[in-house]
């Protein structure tokens, strides 16, 4: 192996057959290797940096002001430190999930809005 299978995915995925046979070959590449790599341009890097600020910021912050960024009607949100169980141990890890915004045309079931803690968060 001279290095990680390396990818360069689409602005969006719209369910073409190209996109189906890149989630496959990224697929393959995850089970053959373990691990493989996304190439990024300019503006995804940019992004990238930005979205890993406003995390840090936001899980830097008191835990009282995280805890109010939940959505009973949505799985979306905070979840602090040991309040997940995984295999019947509680997790260290503080997590904020995100799940398609109504606004997406997801129309899922328990997929209300994501309680959008940083605007560098959010999709643009």
């Amino acid at each position: 192996m001279d290095g990680f299978a390396t990818f360069q995915v689409p602005e969006r995925a719209n369910g073409t057959a190209a996109d189906e046979a890149l989630g496959r070959a990224m697929t393959a590449a995850w089970w053959r290797e373990g691990i493989f790599q996304v190439a990024a341009d300019a503006g995804q890097r940019e992004r990238t940096r930005a979205a890993t600020a406003a995390s840090r910021r936001f899980f830097a912050r008191p835990p009282d002001h995280k805890a109010a960024y939940v959505n009973d009607t949505a799985y979306s949100g905070y979840t602090a430190s040991g309040e997940e169980v995984t295999a019947g141990e509680r997790d260290a890890s503080e997590i904020f999930t995100i799940t398609p915004d109504p606004e997406s045309g997801a129309g899922l079931p328990c997929h209300g809005p994501v309680p959008w803690p940083d605007p560098g968060l959010a999709p643009r």
